[in-house]
């Protein structure tokens, strides 16, 4: 927050706050970013135990807010505990569920990395990815070689990672490819809603660096935004695309909170047997 900050104030809190965007369906869109990654979850989790889940809409919910405004994995630790409460679930059988769901959502976002980074260089931008290299290297070998460590390993240790059929751990992959698609169409729309005037090109890096920052134990958002008002080479408007970086983050914050309220679990106060002594006559 405190980097953030100072980064927003070398541009100028009026100009960004003058700069906000105001097209309606840039904010009604933050209604599917957040949704998004909850349909995919509920498709997968089905995919793999043939369970309708449509009643327990609030778990997965309430897994996406804890995993997002919460820290990384708390909301994974929150739907392992329920599941096992399931008919014909228990523990154990609930942590491999989760575990095959995470690792091959995991590869499928490594995967995807790579797929924006092919991207970016065909669009023509590839002096902005020698930029953020010349600016990074260390950062930039690190992720490169963990998109290609995961990506590789779920290949070839497949059979040792997971006891799913290959049809339907495809049919996963698929969901959650269809998920960040979805999710950067989003994203580009807004993008493109409030700053016209910079290229398509510049957003294939963008995504690149959402995918990366978002996989931050804490506010990926918020570091996704800090990591963005800084890049070199991008051009544009920097208070257009600081505020436009400030409301999404604010807006999806906003939706977290509604989500945590909506997803609050209401318990019944234990029964309390009074001695027969204190009974009311």
């Amino acid at each position: 927050m405190g980097y953030l900050l100072f980064q927003l104030s070398r541009i100028g809190f009026a100009e960004i706050a003058s700069s906000l965007p105001t097209s309606p369906l840039f904010y009604a869109l933050s209604i599917g970013f957040v949704g998004a990654p909850i349909l995919s979850e509920i498709l997968a989790f089905k995919t793999i135990t043939g369970r309708k889940v449509g009643k327990d809409f609030k778990i997965f919910l309430r897994k996406q807010v804890l995993n997002k405004a919460v820290m990384n994995f708390s909301g994974d630790a929150f739907l392992v505990q329920r599941l096992s409460k399931y008919e014909g679930l228990n523990l154990r059988r609930a942590a491999i569920i989760l575990k095959d769901m995470t690792l091959i959502r995991a590869f499928s976002a490594n995967f995807w990395i790579v797929l924006l980074a092919i991207a970016a260089v065909l669009s023509g931008n590839f002096d902005v990815l020698q930029n953020i290299t010349a600016t990074s290297p260390g950062v930039v070998a690190i992720v490169g070689l963990l998109c290609l460590t995961v990506c590789g390993g779920a290949v070839v240790l497949f059979r040792k990672l997971t006891r799913l059929s290959s049809k339907t751990a495809l049919k996963v992959t698929g969901i959650y490819l269809a998920r960040a698609v979805v999710v950067g169409a989003i994203l580009m729309t807004q993008w493109s809603l409030a700053s016209p005037g910079t290229p398509m090109s510049a957003w294939f890096i963008f995504l690149i660096v959402f995918s990366v920052a978002k996989k931050s134990p804490i506010g990926g958002e918020l570091l996704f935004a800090s990591i963005v008002v800084s890049l070199p080479g991008l051009g544009g408007d920097d208070a257009a695309i600081a505020a436009m970086l400030i409301a999404i983050a604010g807006v999806t914050q906003v939706i977290y909170f509604l989500g945590f309220i909506l997803s609050l679990e209401r318990r019944k106060a234990p029964e309390i047997k009074l001695p027969p002594a204190l009974l009311p006559v």
